[in-house]
């Protein structure tokens, strides 16, 4: 059962992540419903992402569907990392499965899976 909450996510490129390696478009969801995120990287280059919540935390993040084209690690609750084969170039997606708990007067669970569209770039 999801529950929803009027906290917010933001999306952040992680430090690692250059403009000309790694782009990943702004964007801010509900927590408690699924988002997707459009992102594109340099083929077979890091490129991640670190989710900011407005309102209450994630206690886990979790790939729920992996990249066809690479590969996807989530080395905290709140922060992603893809890296596509070398070599390929064209497009890749992968779901991620966040849960947590909103805080804003009232305590909500609930998961938010996020479809990240990838365009891989030479």
């Amino acid at each position: 059962m999801i529950r929803l909450s009027l906290g917010l996510l933001f999306v952040l490129p992680s430090a690692a992540a250059s403009a000309a390696t790694c782009k990943i478009d702004p964007f801010r969801m509900i927590f408690g419903r699924d988002a997707q995120v459009h992102m594109t990287a340099a083929s077979g280059r890091a490129c991640g992402s670190m989710i900011n919540w407005h309102d209450g935390g994630a206690s886990s993040m979790a790939v729920e569907t992996p990249p066809a084209n690479g590969s996807v690690t989530t080395p905290t609750s709140n922060r992603w990392l893809y890296r596509s084969r070398p070599g390929f170039a064209g497009h890749d997606r992968f779901v991620l499965a966040t849960s947590g708990v909103g805080m804003r007067k009232m305590v909500v669970q609930g998961t938010t899976n996020i479809t990240v569209d990838v365009d891989v770039v030479p």
